[in-house]
């Protein structure tokens, strides 16, 4: 049975502290803006390349302008990239989102823009 089946505050409180990257379009602009200019652009144009349309609308709209064209520019030269090595650097990127949850930095709650 689903966890929500047999616990509907367990599942609630999963919720309030786990972040996917289907969750990526979710995030508040204001945090992703912020979190986006500390990441390597090499990384952002990897996590970009494939990404669902919303996932990469959202990522590409909250990156400063000098930046955006830099990861444009090598979004086009990874288009070529393995879906191995784009799930690495997904897995990198959401590896990065859930330290500074676990630093106690920010909450997914914050992320959201809900608290």
């Amino acid at each position: 049975l689903a966890i929500q089946q047999q616990d509907l505050k367990l599942a609630d409180d999963l919720k309030k502290s786990y972040l996917t990257y289907g969750d990526l379009p979710k995030l508040s602009d204001k945090f992703l803006t912020e979190f986006l200019r500390g990441l390597d652009r090499d990384l952002l144009a990897r996590v970009v390349v494939g990404a669902p349309p919303d996932v990469k609308e959202k990522m590409m709209k909250n990156l400063p302008d000098r930046l955006r064209v830099m990861v444009q520019d090598l979004v086009e030269r990874y288009a070529q990239l393995s879906a191995g090595e784009l799930d690495q650097a997904r897995r990198q990127f959401m590896s990065e989102l859930r330290t500074l949850l676990k630093s106690g930095q920010t909450t997914v709650q914050k992320m959201m823009g809900d608290a």
